[in-house]
């Protein structure tokens, strides 16, 4: 099975994860700044387990959005690397004067 793809597709690809993290973050924050008016609503031990729960919410939102950030990131070096190799192999057949 051969796989195609295009440098312009991978930076397409790209954008899009990237376009989609900072719609996620936006989500994010709209939705902490609604909870945060609950916030004086919790008290005693409710309140220390709504804290905890948005620590940790908010540490799956970051760890999601760095993911998508890397996919992103590791999409654009491959579509570098990609284009590098072609560059190298169309390089290699012009020496061969055919």
């Amino acid at each position: 099975m051969a796989l195609n793809t295009q440098t312009d597709t991978m930076a397409t690809a790209a954008n899009h994860v990237v376009d989609i993290a900072q719609q996620v973050q936006q989500e994010m924050n709209g939705l902490q700044m609604r909870l945060g008016s609950l916030d004086a609503a919790w008290q005693g031990s409710a309140k220390m387990a709504f804290d905890q729960l948005m620590v940790r919410w908010q540490d799956a939102g970051r760890y999601l959005n760095e993911s998508l950030n890397s996919i992103a990131e590791t999409i654009r070096a491959n579509s570098a690397a990609y284009q590098a190799s072609q560059d190298d192999h169309l390089a290699q057949l012009n020496t061969l004067n055919i």
